[in-house]
């Protein structure tokens, strides 16, 4: 094994479970996990508690576009020149983590607000999920403002782990194109 080689699967490229899987393992249990969350999301979720609104279509749609872009990256042998492919992904995640802080932001900021912010968040909660009855919006807030700062918290990190990924696959393209620059650099001087 190289040095080069050495360096791509080595020590400073390995990413969660206290630094045992390699980043691309990770990626990849991210991607995975990921696709459960918006399996979960449009098949429990939507069905049983809300309704199917265009901001769902919209959100659903851009991430199924995003991980059909982000799995050949991750899964194929042709995925580590495909780096790129990353981006509308980790955009996605981007915009997940804003959506997720401004909600959260807005449901502590209405929670606080005495009763007329009650009142504003009572009406939103039963205004979007509309099969909540009144007696359980508390509830359903408090369920919600928990589950939105943990997939806070998920969203970061596949944010954190997908941008080291691409960051992985970049570095290991340039250093592939460089070694096999060297290597013909030095064919052409040995003719000489």
């Amino acid at each position: 094994m190289t040095d080069s080689e050495r360096h791509f699967l080595g020590e400073e490229w390995r990413a969660c479970c206290g630094r045992r899987l390699h980043i691309v393992q990770a990626a990849r249990a991210a991607v995975v996990a990921d696709v459960a969350k918006l399996a979960a999301e449009s098949v429990y979720f939507v069905s049983h508690i809300g309704h199917l609104d265009a901001v769902c279509c919209v959100q659903l749609s851009w991430s199924l576009l995003a991980l059909s872009l982000a799995i050949p990256a991750l899964f194929s042998a042709e995925g580590q020149r495909k780096h790129r492919n990353l981006l509308p992904f980790i955009v996605l995640k981007v915009v997940e983590c804003v959506v997720c802080a401004c909600v959260l932001l807005l449901i502590f900021l209405l929670g606080v607000s005495g009763p007329i912010g009650y009142s504003a968040l009572d009406w939103l909660i039963r205004w979007k999920y509309r099969r909540i009855e009144e007696k359980d919006v508390l509830t359903f807030t408090l369920a919600t403002f928990l589950v939105i700062s943990l997939l806070l918290v998920l969203n970061c990190y596949v944010l954190f782990t997908i941008c080291r990924l691409r960051e992985y696959f970049r570095l290991k393209a340039l250093h592939l194109y460089s070694e096999h620059r060297n290597q013909i650099i030095r064919s052409l001087i040995r003719v000489q």
